[in-house]
């Protein structure tokens, strides 16, 4: 019986590709937790319709809780767009240059 030969890892993995940072690798695996958190909160929300739910949340905290999302999607934006992913994921600490914004 002959031994299969080993896949190669030229081609990469799917957190790794050959060409890629470590900050990308960070990216990848952040993305990957936010699918899960996503679903976690979709599961949570949406899941309980049906007899014995909850009533349906009222519109104001609802409004309040989305505005809240939005201010911190806009510092999201606004961190990304001072010092790109690299600074955002602690490139520096991988010797990537980062800006500096003081």
């Amino acid at each position: 019986a002959s031994a299969r030969p080993r896949p190669s890892l030229s081609a990469g993995t799917p957190m790794k590709r050959p060409s890629d940072s470590p900050v990308d690798v960070i990216v990848r695996l952040f993305a990957v937790n936010k699918f899960f958190q996503a679903l976690g909160f979709a599961l949570l929300y949406f899941a309980p319709f049906g007899p014995g739910a909850a009533a349906p949340p009222r519109v104001f905290p609802v409004v309040v809780g989305l505005s809240l999302a939005a201010v911190g999607q806009a510092l999201n934006v606004g961190i990304y767009k001072a010092i790109g992913k690299n600074g955002v994921y602690y490139g520096y600490k991988f010797g990537i240059d980062v800006p500096w914004c003081t």
